[in-house]
């Protein structure tokens, strides 16, 4: 039983014995058991107000807690869900290069486009880690778009030529880059 409770079995009590005291103290002729109950049913009413009123307060504790606790659940959950995505940055880069390399353009610029998707995630986990310089954040995600746009007019035939070992570099940039960043993050969980 929580102190809560206990106070207000103590309070409802001690309102019984006023209640008590009441009636014997001050019966007159006219007074019935009924009376009595009336005044006892008022302490009783007044009893259960105070009840209500530590259980509503201990109950917005217990809610405030308990959405504390799932904000933090979720927090972590996506933490792990965007680092689970950024750690396969890397197998994604070799995949990529290995098409290129293969002139697999279709499969490549699938690849180069989950790679823009993984760099998203890492400037959106940075904004609450601050772990990348913007700037080089930048110039990959500019380069993978110009690559991306190259590939895409390779596809449709608008160029009949591209320079897939400029876009191995830039994707070797790209890898290292999303290294550097693991390892800070394993650094800063640490």
């Amino acid at each position: 039983m929580s102190k809560e409770q206990k106070l207000t079995v103590y309070i409802f009590l001690g309102l019984s014995l006023v209640s008590i005291f009441i009636f014997i103290f001050f019966k007159n002729e006219n007074k019935t058991y009924l009376d009595f109950i009336s005044i006892w049913g008022s302490f009783a009413s007044l009893s259960a107000f105070v009840f209500l009123f530590f259980q509503i307060k201990s109950q917005k504790v217990l809610t405030e807690e308990s959405n504390n606790t799932i904000k933090e659940t979720k927090d972590l959950l996506i933490k792990l869900f965007s680092i689970s995505d950024i750690s396969k940055g890397t197998k994604i880069v070799e995949q990529a290069q290995t098409f290129l390399r293969l002139s697999k353009f279709e499969s490549a610029l699938l690849r180069l486009k989950d790679l823009k998707e993984i760099l998203i995630y890492i400037k959106h986990y940075n904004t609450k880690e601050n772990l990348i310089n913007l700037d080089e954040y930048a110039d990959h995600v500019s380069n993978i778009s110009i690559d991306l746009l190259n590939i895409n007019d390779k596809i449709i035939g608008k160029k009949s030529t591209i320079n897939v070992s400029k876009i191995i570099s830039n994707l070797e940039e790209v890898s290292t880059f999303i290294s550097d960043f693991e390892l800070k993050i394993k650094d800063n969980d640490s």
